[in-house]
């Protein structure tokens, strides 16, 4: 670790202890230079098993930068939230929120469609980002990828996505004026979607 990143910690370790005031003053120090301190932050967002207590702060410092200068962090903040029990991970949904969603999603993608039937801690990750869809734009942008989750039905015992997560997040975006669940969860499971969710697909 270079000295830039060691002293970054060392001011995140003073903010914790520090009482509300001091730590507001050493986050703004922080964020007021993207350029010089974005990068330690996200590695230690990056290195979250052994710095779990500096998580919050570290989040709540790129949040202050303000998008797009923090868009870099997406992908350690995307990691956060596909982990529901790491500190901070309330603090990686509310930065994401305030992102583009354009740019945000196509990470929750990456994780909910990159099957690892070797990893079980694939559908946990799963279970995770689904259960961090809390803007109703998530939920659209994903719905397809949550869809193509549900038709399927080959996953190894353990490592296979919860579906009352996946049913009840998709739920919030059914038209209730025009179509039962039934004929929306048809609509999006046309062979259309599936290749746009599995390119393999043939039909």
């Amino acid at each position: 670790m270079d000295t830039h990143q060691e002293r970054v910690r060392s001011q995140l370790r003073a903010a914790v202890r520090a009482d509300e005031k001091t730590q507001q003053q050493l986050l703004e120090t922080l964020a007021n230079d993207p350029k010089g301190t974005l990068e330690a932050l996200i590695a230690v967002l990056k290195d979250y098993f052994t710095e779990k207590p500096l998580l919050p702060l570290a989040v709540k410092a790129i949040s202050k930068m303000g998008f797009p200068s923090n868009a870099a962090a997406i992908p350690a903040l995307v990691e956060l939230v596909s982990d529901q029990n790491v500190p901070g991970r309330r603090e990686a949904i509310a930065t994401l929120k305030a992102m583009d969603v354009a740019v945000v999603v196509p990470f929750f993608l990456e994780v909910l469609l990159k099957r690892d039937d070797q990893d079980t801690g694939w559908s946990y990750a799963v279970d995770s980002i689904v259960g961090g869809l809390v803007s109703r734009e998530w939920v659209v942008a994903c719905g397809p990828a949550l869809t193509y989750l549900l038709s399927q039905h080959d996953y190894q015992p353990g490592n296979e996505p919860d579906t009352d997560y996946l049913l009840s997040t998709l739920e919030e975006i059914i038209p209730e004026e025009t179509r039962t669940f039934a004929d929306w969860l048809v609509a999006y499971s046309s062979p259309l979607t599936r290749r746009h969710c599995n390119p393999m697909s043939v039909s």
